[in-house]
Parts: C-alpha cells; structure tokens; sequence
C-alpha cells in the first residue's frame, strides 16, 4: 500500500491562491515562493531590496506563475500598507502569508546596543505582527486565509551567548503565533 501516483501534488494544490511572502529574496523565503509556485501558487516577493525578489519572481515566471517584485521594511507601518496593496491590486487578494523577513544578532548582552535590540525586535517581531495585521484585513473580507510566521529553536531556548535579542524576538514570535490562532 502506497501513495497512488499524483495524490502528493493532489494534496498540496495551490492553484489559484496567492501567496504575498516576506524575505523572499533570498533563503527560505526564495526557497518557499518557488515551491508555492511549483504547486500553482501565484506569489508577491517581498524583501528590504529589490534585487532578491525580482529574481525570484522571474524564477516562479518561469515555472508558469505570476509574480511581482515588492520591497518593504517589515518594520514600517507605511511599507506594509503599501506591500498588502500592490499585491492586492496585482492579484485580487491574498490567502496566504508567510513571514520570511528576519534579521541575526551577535551581540553579548551586557554589550548589546539598544539601537540593535530595537533594530531586531522591529524587524522579527513588529514586523511579523504587522504584516500578520495587515494581511488579516484582507483575508477577514474572504473570510479566510493561512499565515506562516517562520521563528526559530531560539525562541524556545537559548541558543549561547550573543543571541539575547534574536531569542527574544523569536520567542515573542512564538507567543504571538498562537495568541493569533485563537
């Protein structure tokens, strides 16, 4: 007894959703937009620059998929706004979210400036909620939608030293996740 042939791509169909992914330039955000598209997905690539998702999107064209380029500083209430909007605009909605988009730190805690811990916990965490509420407006008018918040084992426990804000920013991600699924 096995798996009959196509009941894998049968299972993970996207076709015709939306996929409006964070840190897609590069990494798992890459990795995941052209995945998405490979089941039919079509995906708005979002990054801090433009060069990471214009390539991806021209990946996941060649796939067959429509994709647009977006840039947007997940820690910027404006840049979210108008990252939601275009993808809007370009596809009609959105049905799924994937925040990608996170930043490292390697700083001792007693030396860690405050201007990385806020820098850190903007981008990791404000942003995954942000992009968490925006996307939320959208996907409350369909009536529905996914969102994957990416987090890390160092929101569950420390990972060594140099990592507080990181670790902290992960574990708020964590809280956050499951505080939004109810």
């Amino acid at each position: 007894m096995g798996i009959e042939p196509g009941a894998f791509r049968k299972l993970f169909d996207l076709s015709g959703r939306v996929a409006l992914i964070t840190g897609a330039g590069v990494g798992f955000g890459e990795a995941i937009s052209l995945g998405f598209a490979e089941f039919g997905c079509d995906i708005a690539a979002c990054d801090l620059t433009l060069e990471g998702p214009q390539s991806t999107a021209e990946r996941v064209r060649k796939i067959g998929r429509r994709a647009i380029a977006l840039t947007a500083d997940v820690a910027v209430p404006s840049d979210i706004s108008a990252m939601v909007d275009a993808t809007v605009r370009e596809f009609g909605g959105i049905d799924i979210l994937v925040n990608c988009a996170g930043i490292p730190q390697h700083d001792p805690a007693e030396t860690t400036p405050l201007e990385t811990w806020d820098r850190v916990l903007d981008i990791n965490l404000r942003g995954t909620f942000l992009c968490c509420q925006a996307a939320a407006r959208v996907m409350l008018v369909k009536r529905g939608g996914v969102m994957i918040n990416f987090s890390s084992i160092a929101g569950v426990v420390g990972v060594g030293r140099g990592a507080n804000a990181y670790c902290a920013s992960k574990g708020g991600v964590n809280a956050l996740t499951k505080q939004l699924a109810l």
